[in-house]
């Protein structure tokens, strides 16, 4: 019934994206923001870990919400860093 919806198309591979330059921006990051984005979105081959259990290994108050406040901060400045590096490089 489908069969001819389907156009039979060799798959190919998608190239691996570059993330080098993301890498190098969360290298200029404090230590502290570095930890958590790293841990959080699982870089360097590291496994995934939640804010909420980073949160509470870092106080043990039971909202433990340190690690999402620490996130926050860290994308932000993420984020002027790349946006000031694009200013800076605007034909990279």
């Amino acid at each position: 019934m489908y069969s001819n919806t389907l156009k039979k198309e060799p798959v190919t591979p998608l190239e691996k994206p570059d993330y080098a330059w993301l890498y190098q921006a969360v290298e200029q990051l404090p230590r502290h923001f570095q930890d958590v984005l790293i841990k959080h979105y699982g870089l360097y081959n590291r496994p995934v870990e939640s804010l909420y259990e980073m949160s509470r290994r870092m106080s043990k108050s039971a909202k433990g919400s340190m690690a999402y406040l620490i996130e926050y901060r860290a994308l932000k400045l993420l984020r002027k860093q790349l946006t000031e590096e694009e200013k800076d490089h605007p034909d990279d």
